[in-house]
């Protein structure tokens, strides 16, 4: 009897495990999992998700503050792509050799090369095409923040955690993370940690001389923190040793400020659009708008600076002669710092309507208008740009008209990482849940400083001694060009182009 009690107890309990599974796989199916977009749901909106991971946070009092995408200009991965007959393979310079060491791009190249001769040799079809791409990769990082004073890197393409470090105080309030190639940073409370952007080893870290106002910005050598006194305080990051100095504009910057190699750039309340340097230190261009900022501005282009007000007039202004290339008026209130992404600035204001303005001339580009119901821009490709509307849907826009092409019930992640440097959309939870997310054949991902896909070159595939059948004509193909012919290899003289002896800066 009380065999057969047991026996159907064990078997309430297997038949409630196996339907607590199924419902738990439905839940993931229809995406009721908080924090992860299912892949079916992903893919019928023309989009992948590459990973998703767990952001290091005590679940119990734990929050993620930010996360801040930095791309490396000096760290990259050549990867070789082999194209043949409809199907693709790849070799990285860090795979290894047979002796266990990586191949290194010239390694990474010959070892393609050979590949493709194998191919050929192999190839039923004498006229099958075969190239090499080279693609260089720039390492992406993320850097994500809590509240608790801890800092997470992750590998932007994989998901996979470089370190993670907790150096800031619990009950102190914890900034976003501003980072170049060598250096992480951030403010919790009003001490200034620095990391090494490696493995994030303690480099220095001290109290700031004024009260921080916002969080950081870097330039490839300095830090920039803005105080309540109205200054602007500068650090030098390799080393605490230096007295670090202020530059001073006049009002108080409440958008922080942004900065690149050898620039930074911010606003005041006061009207001032301040553009500097740190090395040597010197403050470049003042332009003073007599107009208040609410925001940051942001670099665009190579050389220029686009600020917008908060009774929503845009300027553009040349970061090295300080002179004003345009300036328009939007008619609305804007708060939000612009998104530039190459030769479009998107302008998002107050009313939720966002507006794509050309960079050089700063003509809004959409026939139609601005596109309306935005509250936040996430991230942008060749064609499509990604939006946060207002009920928590991500948005997905046409980039060239601003017409909606599709939207994703995200009402469930409440984090969106605005990623202007990269067409990769990553979103997640507060609670430390993270995903990437890109289109459908997007392998690599595309940087915005570099529209023209200068990452990809193509490589001539190797001669094989395996012979191909060609036409055979009359010509002799060893006679000599007849007089008149042109040169089909001699470049062009570029309309209106100087001539060697002119000088161009008369």
């Amino acid at each position: 009897m009380v065999c057969q009690s047991l026996r159907c107890c064990l078997r309430f309990a297997f038949s409630l495990s196996v339907l607590s599974c199924g419902m738990l796989s439905t839940l993931s199916a229809f995406g009721q999992v908080r924090g992860i977009l299912p892949p079916n749901v992903a893919r019928q909106n023309g989009l992948d998700r590459v990973w998703a991971t767990q952001i290091d946070v005590d679940r119990t009092r734990g929050r993620v503050a930010d996360v801040t995408v930095q791309v490396s200009s000096t760290r990259k991965q050549t990867i070789y792509e082999i194209t043949s007959e409809g199907r693709t393979s790849i070799v990285s310079e860090l795979q290894l050799d047979p002796n266990g060491r990586p191949l290194g791009v010239d390694g990474a190249k010959k070892y393609a090369e050979d590949r493709v001769k194998e191919m050929k040799s192999k190839s039923k079809d004498p006229s099958a095409e075969f190239s090499i791409r080279r693609r260089d990769v720039p390492e992406i990082t993320l850097y994500a923040t809590t509240n608790l004073g801890a800092i997470h890197a992750i590998d932007g393409e994989t998901g996979k955690t470089k370190w993670v470090t907790s150096l800031g105080k619990m009950d102190y309030p914890t900034t976003w993370a501003a980072a170049n190639d060598n250096y992480v940073t951030m403010l919790s409370g009003s001490t200034i940690l620095v990391l090494k952007a490696k493995d994030g080893e303690l480099v220095w870290k001290r109290r700031s001389a004024g009260v921080p106002l916002t969080g950081p910005a870097v330039t490839d050598t300095h830090l920039f923190l803005p105080t309540v006194q109205g200054n602007m305080e500068c650090h030098l990051l390799e080393s605490v040793d230096e007295t670090p100095w202020n530059y001073h504009a006049t009002g108080l910057s409440f958008g922080p400020p942004v900065g690149d190699h050898d620039t930074v750039a911010w606003t005041t309340d006061r009207g001032k659009l301040v553009i500097a340097q740190a090395d040597p230190r010197i403050v470049r261009y003042r332009i003073d708008t007599g107009l208040m900022f609410d925001c940051s501005p942001a670099l665009a282009g190579k050389d220029k600076v686009v600020a917008v007000t908060m009774d929503g007039f845009v300027y553009c202004v040349d970061r090295y002669n300080g002179v004003i290339a345009w300036k328009i008026s939007l008619g609305e209130r804007c708060h939000i710092t612009p998104f530039a992404i190459g030769d479009s600035v998107y302008i998002l204001t107050a009313e939720r309507n966002l507006y794509c303005l050309n960079l050089q001339n700063g003509l809004e580009k959409w026939p139609g208008g601005p596109a309306i119901g935005i509250r936040q821009l996430v991230s942008s490709s060749t064609e499509k740009l990604y939006c946060v509307g207002e009920v928590g849907r991500m948005l997905i826009l046409d980039n060239k008209t601003g017409r909606l092409v599709a939207g994703v019930d995200t009402s469930e992640l409440d984090l969106q990482v605005v990623n202007p440097l990269t067409d990769r959309i990553y979103l997640g939870t507060h609670e430390g849940t993270l995903q990437c997310l890109r289109e459908i054949g997007a392998r690599w991902p595309e940087v915005h400083g570099d529209r023209e896909d200068s990452d990809a070159t193509p490589e001539k595939a190797p001669a094989t001694t395996k012979p191909r059948p060609r036409k055979v004509t009359d010509e002799d193909p060893f006679a000599p060009a007849a007089k008149g012919d042109a040169d089909p290899f001699e470049a062009a003289p570029k309309k209106g182009a100087a001539k060697e002896d002119d000088d161009p800066f008369k």
